[in-house]
């Protein structure tokens, strides 16, 4: 274990880190790497149906099709890279005959 800070900053557009004496392993994924993968990782923030319940993120693959249907459809600001993960996920699972990881085990 060490005793030094790691953080990553940059949002979508951008990638910065702190450089330190054990150097941080980078474990970015991006919307071109395996889609396995990024259905595991990637999270979506959500208040729940009525929009009243804490805020909890989810991992793609466990979200409903109506759920990513009504993000497609209601929120306008998601940048079209992030859109287009979300179109891959209703893909995949048409492909897979599923909707979550645990139906492909």
């Amino acid at each position: 274990m060490t005793d030094e800070s790691y953080m990553v900053d940059g949002g979508l557009d951008y990638q910065r880190g702190f450089i330190n004496t054990v150097p941080a392993k980078d474990m970015s994924v991006y919307t071109d790497g395996p889609f396995e993968l990024i259905r595991e990782v990637f999270c979506w923030g959500t208040y729940g149906k009525d929009g009243k319940q804490p805020l909890t993120y989810k991992p793609l693959k466990t979200l409903t099709d109506e759920h990513i249907a009504a993000i497609l459809d209601t929120q306008w600001r998601v940048p079209d890279h992030i859109r287009d993960v979300f179109k891959e996920e209703l893909k995949y699972r048409e492909q897979y005959n599923c909707w979550n990881q645990e139906e492909l085990e």
